[in-house]
């Protein structure tokens, strides 16, 4: 099993658990760490070079939204009391649903990976609970864009029998939801590749792609 690795969780987590500065015999609370590490973020979102996350992290990329972290650490806090364990610090998947959770509040798109909730639910999954959660946030103005691996070219019919109404997609292909005038009912439809590549692979001749091919095998 691969190890998880985040340095922003993984450093979030370092503070929490020993002195930010030893030799000053400084420490932190675990609400303490969050709001300094949301200070950090959102000083990165307006200076990405001189700021004192990219001191901490300095492979860290740019960040281009501010986050409210301690709503999201109130938030997740009354769910799970996280913050009240005297033995137990924060596990990573902890921070991670910390950090999601402050990025669904700032945003108004949320993609997820569901190749393997496709896997595991088989060809029928209108009862799942994640299927339940996805329609919430559909109701509550959210754009959800679900990602997999699954490829099934020319037929969205075959995305609806496990996503029943929600949007599917696969790197090659894209679809959406649309309604038929005629009769109401919601499907899939395929999306034109014109309307959303940007052209790249169009401009290839099938020459010029075997050649790179070839020499990729070289």
């Amino acid at each position: 099993m691969l190890k998880e690795e985040d340095p922003l969780i993984e450093l979030i987590r370092e503070w929490i658990m020993a002195p930010i500065d030893e030799s000053a015999g400084l420490q932190l609370s675990t609400l303490e760490v969050f709001t300094l590490v949301e200070d950090m973020i959102n000083e990165h979102v307006k200076i990405p070079h001189g700021s004192r996350l990219k001191k901490y992290i300095p492979k860290v990329k740019r960040m281009f939204m501010p986050l409210n972290l301690m709503d999201a650490v109130h938030a997740y806090d009354a769910v799970t009391h996280f913050s009240r364990r005297k033995r137990v610090p924060p596990t990573f998947k902890d921070v991670r649903h910390i950090l999601n959770l402050a990025t669904v509040h700032e945003r108004d798109f949320l993609t997820r990976s569901c190749t393997m909730m496709m896997m595991m639910m088989g060809d029928y999954c209108e009862s799942s609970d994640m299927v339940t959660v996805i329609v919430e946030l559909l109701k509550k103005g959210k754009v959800v864009s679900l990602v997999t691996a699954a490829g099934y070219p020319g037929e969205p019919q075959r995305y609806e029998a496990r996503l029943r109404g929600v949007m599917g997609g696969e790197c090659n292909y894209l679809h959406i939801t649309s309604r038929d005038a005629d009769t109401g009912a919601v499907s899939l439809r395929v999306v034109d590749p014109v309307e959303w590549k940007d052209g790249r692979g169009q401009r290839w001749d099938q020459a010029e792609v075997d050649q790179l091919l070839d020499q990729a095998q070289v």
